[in-house]
């Protein structure tokens, strides 16, 4: 299941829905586009939603990721430097999710922030146990 049908699902209330929005910008990014730079702290997440997104680290190539993952969410909660840079290899749809737009949103609907941290708390999860398997 994707990111966003997961959020989406454990909205149970259109208003949350609606209100989900307000924080997120759909865009296009452009291919080579460097959408978050390793050592530079974040003000915003990101959810791919065509294409692929590639994870390099100290300028080595980590993993390429597709399947509407997740990118920048452990930055955008920790709010310390980002530990790699992500790269889109060609254009790519993206949900950008804004930090200060989306906290404000969390404090005035705590339900939304709850079902929001705890499926990216979920994802995490999930990342930590298959790299464990590796």
């Amino acid at each position: 299941m994707t990111v966003l049908r997961q959020i989406y699902r454990s909205l149970c209330e259109t208003k949350q829905r609606e209100a989900l929005k307000t924080a997120a910008t759909l865009r296009r990014g452009k291919a080579g586009e460097r959408i978050i730079q390793q050592g530079k702290t974040l003000d915003r997440m990101f959810i791919i939603l065509e294409g692929q997104a590639e994870v390099w680290a100290n300028g080595k190539y980590i993993v390429t990721l597709s399947g509407q993952p997740l990118v920048g969410e452990i930055e955008f909660l920790d709010r310390l430097p980002a530990s790699a840079d992500v790269l889109l290899p060609k254009e790519t749809d993206l949900i950008e999710l804004n930090y200060a737009a989306l906290n404000g949103l969390m404090e005035k609907q705590p339900r939304l922030g709850y079902v929001l941290m705890r499926e990216i708390a979920g994802i995490e999860g999930r990342r930590l146990r298959d790299t464990n398997l590796k």
